[in-house]
């Protein structure tokens, strides 16, 4: 995890400690069983693992506790997707969508302790490989937050040259062209010259069979979609 996600982890939690644990927390006892509940609250936060949260991650706000007990937990739950021990992109989405509603009320200098941890998580993701989650996957959760994908494909043009490369070889091999407008953006993008330019500084830079493999085809179906575009 790189130093700008822990840094906004810190400030997660600080925020969010204005909304303490609540032992009496309501929740649905036809899905959610006592002891789940009973070991959110003997556990410290910091030491919930994923397997004890995901549930409740699923469930907060509707069988299992209010919002003030999701934003209790939430921190947490942020960190263990920066870990990559929660890894499911649909509740990212859901989490990220829950979070910008919750923090539209909070002070400035909070709703930006929020912005820059999605921006963190989105450079750290793309500075790593392997990662728990596709390319494709973490920009659908991503969506969900953000109103303007276009800071996100910045980040991607600029992050280290191999890992970024193999991210964008990902993508590019399942991607399927949307309805969503906003990724009218990511179409601009990938026909631009940046993402040609990614994979073929990654190729130079390999001499590894299997990779180079991997982005040829990248740069084959590009170029495939180039001519696509020329010809619509």
């Amino acid at each position: 995890m790189q130093q700008e996600v822990s840094q906004a982890l810190t400030a997660l939690y600080r925020i969010c400690a204005r909304y303490p644990l609540n032992p009496d927390m309501s929740y649905c006892r036809h899905c959610v069983g006592e002891d789940e509940v009973r070991v959110l609250c003997e556990i410290p936060l910091e030491g919930l693992s994923a397997e004890q949260l995901r549930r409740f991650a699923w469930k907060a706000g509707g069988t299992w506790g209010d919002d003030r007990d999701w934003l209790h937990f939430l921190p947490r739950i942020l960190e263990l997707f920066a870990l990559g021990a929660l890894d499911e992109p649909t509740l990212l989405g859901k989490t990220l969508g829950w979070l910008k509603t919750a923090a539209a009320g909070w002070p400035v200098d909070d709703r930006a302790v929020v912005e820059s941890y999605r921006f963190a998580l989105w450079q750290d993701f793309l500075a790593t490989w392997p990662t728990a989650m596709a390319a494709d996957e973490m920009v659908e959760a991503l969506s969900e937050f953000a109103e303007d994908l276009q800071p996100y494909l910045d980040i991607w043009s600029a992050a280290p040259v191999v890992p970024a490369a193999r991210h964008l070889a990902s993508f590019v091999a399942c991607y399927v062209i949307p309805v969503h407008d906003e990724y009218g953006r990511i179409e601009a993008w990938i026909a631009s010259d940046t993402p040609l330019r990614l994979l073929d500084t990654a190729r130079a830079a390999t001499a590894e069979a299997n990779l180079i493999a991997e982005l040829d085809s990248a740069i084959a179906r590009i170029r495939e979609y180039l001519a696509y575009r020329e010809r619509r």
